[in-house]
């Protein structure tokens, strides 16, 4: 029960005098006139000025016995660098790694299963989807990541949808480039006029004996 006066409302719970019944209210839930500021200032800024709750030691504790444990391409020291500061991006990072075949007896698939000489880096199109072949950082498996608008994904279970008869074309990794501004293959900008005009580069090119220049 509080009571006003001239000096304020005076709280129930501390029995100290208050501004407004806001503050009394504050008080009863525990948050003190200091931490009423603080909020109202950060309900004012824009959103990516706010202060994004950064990721728990349970949550980085995970991260490494996962990063350890799968087939993956990451360069492991930046890359929990930089999820150490966010909690949502670690969250994501993990269901992403759990994802992930581990590295013995997982599913990753070997040159010799898909039914031709894969190698890393190879482009497949199936169903208008574009998907690369990439190659584990601590061993020699393979995995598949596919195009999801943005970047190449890994793509769970996607190997046994790939065969040479999915190979791209040069046509198809040439329409990937004039659409994405990237080179298929490697992920790289295309920034020459004749890189621009083929739609890949000329390294990758030689490398695919495919057609450039």
């Amino acid at each position: 029960m509080s009571a006003t006066t001239t000096r304020g409302t005076q709280c129930g719970n501390c029995k100290q005098y208050h501004s407004g019944a806001a503050e009394v209210k504050a008080c009863y839930m525990g948050q003190t006139e200091t931490d009423q500021v603080f909020d109202s200032i950060a309900a004012t800024l824009p959103a990516a000025m706010r202060q994004e709750p950064t990721a728990t030691e349970p949550q980085m504790n995970f991260l490494r016995t996962l990063l350890a444990d799968r087939d993956h391409d990451f360069d492991v020291e930046p890359l929990l660098e930089g999820l150490a500061t966010s909690k949502a991006a670690a969250s994501e990072m993990i269901t992403t790694l759990k994802g992930m075949p581990k590295k013995s007896g997982g599913r990753l698939a070997t040159a010799g299963k898909l039914g031709y000489d894969a190698q890393k880096g190879d482009v497949h199109v199936v169903d208008g989807s574009y998907y690369r072949v990439h190659k584990a950082q601590h061993s020699d498996r393979l995995y598949v990541c596919k195009w999801d608008g943005e970047r190449f994904d890994y793509a769970r279970g996607a190997m046994g949808l790939l065969s040479e008869a999915t190979i791209a074309t040069a046509e198809q990794a040439a329409a990937f480039g004039h659409m994405t501004e990237q080179c298929v293959f490697c992920s790289h900008p295309i920034d020459t006029p004749e890189s621009v005009e083929v739609g890949y580069g000329p390294v990758c090119a030689s490398r695919r004996g495919l057609p450039w220049g």
